[in-house]
């Protein structure tokens, strides 16, 4: 018997505060949606911190360390996921400005979601701003309303906690959950594109497929010989009417992926912009990811 399929937002771990607050979603056509959430950790103090095996950490550390044990998400979970079964799961990076709560605006996920039988998570990356630790150059026609650099993405210790942030929450969810190791995926748009594409690189072995939207690194920094290696296919995503990331910056990077021996493909999203050119593709990205696993 199947049950509802749920939403969640959560934090994984025991949080220092121990303070939990429920609240009311909305109801789609397609599932009643159940939400609880959870207090964001506290930023790093500025104090040295003793474990208890008497090993000291910095604020740096104690802060990764504290992001890594309870790093905050929503997820959404099938009708069909008892737990005896294996599912293949989705990690969708949020955009600039933005936190776990804004790829589930779009009720297309959830609805795909569930007719085909996908876990989905999405992470908060520490803050709104953070950039899930990518450093590669960013393709722009001007200073986008996210805020990222030309060069290289601010703050860099947000930017790391951000990455731990990302990666704490996959590994914590493929052990508290049945996932297929083989049908793992990644996506993001905007700032999300921008760390989905770092991600990727950085932990080939992680991802059967990845697909980037609305955001473009610098095709000549890209190691896409790291995605070829391990198998990871890609999926570029543009919206005509982007007037942020320019169209030859993504065909650079489809171009390029394909000559570096990438299963790659380009999807051009007709009257899209920057912020719902993902959305608009979304069919085509779970067939995509449908069609990929790890081998």
């Amino acid at each position: 018997m199947s049950r509802r399929p749920t939403l969640l937002a959560l934090t994984l771990g025991i949080m220092a505060t121990g303070i939990t607050t429920a609240y009311a979603a909305e109801s789609s056509s397609t599932c009643d949606l159940k939400c609880q959430m959870t207090e964001l950790p506290a930023k790093a103090e500025t104090r040295t911190t003793v474990t208890a095996g008497q090993q000291t950490l910095t604020p740096e550390q104690q802060a990764a360390k504290q992001v890594a044990e309870s790093p905050r998400y929503r997820a959404f979970v099938p009708s069909t996921y008892n737990g005896s079964v294996s599912f293949p799961l989705v990690v969708v990076l949020h955009p600039s400005g933005a936190d776990e709560n804004a790829p589930f605006m779009a009720r297309q996920l959830a609805e795909l979601a569930e007719k085909k039988g996908y876990i989905v998570v999405a992470p908060l990356g520490y803050d709104s701003t953070a950039g899930y630790g990518s450093t590669y150059p960013i393709v722009q026609t001007f200073a986008a309303k996210d805020g990222m650099s030309g060069i290289t993405i601010p703050n860099p210790q947000s930017n790391y906690l951000s990455e731990v942030a990302v990666m704490s929450t996959l590994a914590k969810v493929k052990r508290e959950m049945n996932i297929d190791a083989s049908r793992v995926y990644l996506m993001g748009y905007g700032m999300g594109s921008i760390g989905a594409q770092h991600l990727a690189a950085k932990y080939p072995n992680e991802w059967a497929a990845i697909a980037p939207a609305s955001g473009a690194v610098t095709a000549a920094s890209y190691p896409f010989s790291a995605l070829a290696a391990n198998h990871v296919a890609a999926l570029y995503i543009q919206g005509e009417k982007d007037r942020y990331t320019p169209a030859n910056a993504v065909e650079d990077l489809y171009n390029q992926a394909r000559r570096a021996g990438v299963d790659a493909r380009l999807i051009k999203v007709p009257n899209a912009d920057n912020t719902n050119a993902w959305v608009g593709a979304l069919p085509q990205t779970f067939d995509f990811f449908s069609n990929h696993r790890k081998y």
